[in-house]
């Protein structure tokens, strides 16, 4: 199965203040990973993620997008409603989406989600989304402790305020 991660980030690569909050992140980036998810038909996030973008507002909806949403968590107990699967690690929810057909799937975890992933070497492709700003303080790309991952460019766009970088991990 081909997982390509997708991030949105500042300049220099933070996805969130330290308090969690990504206000400096724009409209634009959720339009993106919408399309981007919809064209692989499923995409995986942490549970987190999953509630942070609940509190970020009415146009901001998991419910809008229609691929299938694979939320990795520990803590989660009941399957949710929808389009929703319940998955415990990385490798369940590869395992679980191959079984069920899929090919490709976008990760759009947090820190903690991308770095197990990349850990566990299911990290093929990975798009940024790099939004015009340079944040003093927050939280990377990827948590701390995960392997190096050597890429090879792809591609470059802009799409109007957003630089998007595409890459292979090699």
């Amino acid at each position: 199965m081909k997982i390509t991660l997708s991030m949105s980030m500042s300049l220099n690569g933070i996805v969130t203040r330290p308090d969690g909050n990504e206000d400096f992140l724009s409209y634009e980036h959720w339009s993106v990973f919408v399309r981007m998810a919809e064209k692989h038909e499923c995409f995986i996030i942490g549970r987190k993620t999953y509630v942070a973008v609940k509190e970020w507002g009415k146009e901001y909806d998991w419910a809008k997008i229609s691929a299938l949403c694979v939320i990795v968590s520990k803590t989660l107990k009941q399957p949710m409603k929808g389009r929703y699967l319940v998955v415990r690690s990385p490798r369940e929810a590869v395992k679980k989406l191959s079984s069920l057909g899929y090919k490709k799937a976008l990760l759009g975890g947090g820190p903690t989600l991308n770095a197990a992933f990349a850990r566990a070497k299911l990290i093929n492709e990975v798009t940024f989304a790099i939004e015009p700003i340079l944040i003093g303080a927050g939280k990377p790309t990827i948590a701390p402790r995960f392997p190096d991952l050597p890429l090879q460019l792809i591609s470059v766009k802009k799409k109007n305020k957003l630089l998007i970088l595409h890459y292979r991990v090699r």
